[in-house]
């Protein structure tokens, strides 16, 4: 057994969400200056639409 304190995940998980969102409209603003807002914003909504499909 370990002396260890167990700690919760919700600071690790609230890390990754934000790292994960910057990484998003990163990507949105990339598109967006080489290929064109059209593009980005089907990108993004795409994207969007994907997640909330999939969501439960």
């Amino acid at each position: 057994m370990s002396d260890r304190p167990i700690r919760p995940a919700e600071p690790y998980i609230r890390a990754f969400l934000v790292s994960g969102f910057f990484a998003f409209f990163v990507l949105l603003i990339l598109v967006w200056v080489t290929a064109g807002y059209g593009w980005a914003l089907a990108l993004g909504g795409s994207i969007w639409l994907a997640l909330h499909i999939g969501a439960p």
